[in-house]
């Protein structure tokens, strides 16, 4: 979205009720330039639990009650950075019981519900020794 037509920047906050319920929201973006409106919604994801893939996971633990849905985001480098990403991350469960992600590219996200209490051990199959875990308590 470039309403004059030159280089323009613009950040964008959204805030939001800490009780708000997790899942995917639209959010609208209004410009007005050159005596015309530019619209563009884009959706954005309210997670609860959540960790960050960037070379290592942020946290690298986790505690959440049953019925708890994690999420993680793989960003490769500062966003918007451009970075080349070969999709060499996933989440790979010890526990069978779990399902692991496939290989994860920029932005990717994964989620997995947990249903039973345990501690359930993960790693990235692509960096031996990078790891973390979600405990669930019941």
């Amino acid at each position: 979205m470039n309403p004059g037509g030159g280089a323009t920047s613009l950040q964008v906050s959204v805030q939001s009720s800490p009780s708000l319920a997790p899942g995917t929201y639209p959010v609208t973006i209004s410009a007005i330039g050159n005596g015309q409106i530019y619209t563009e919604t884009l959706n954005v994801q309210v997670t609860k639990y959540l960790f960050v893939i960037n070379g290592a996971f942020m946290p690298s633990n986790m505690n959440v009650p049953s019925g708890a849905t994690v999420t993680w985001v793989r960003i490769n480098g500062p966003l918007g950075c451009g970075c080349v990403d070969d999709g060499s991350e996933n989440i790979h469960f010890a526990d069978p019981s779990v399902q692991s992600s496939a290989r994860l590219m920029q932005y990717d996200t994964y989620s997995v519900t947990f249903t039973k209490a345990g501690t359930f051990p993960f790693t990235d199959d692509f960096h031996p020794g990078v790891g973390g875990s979600v405990t669930v308590t019941p």
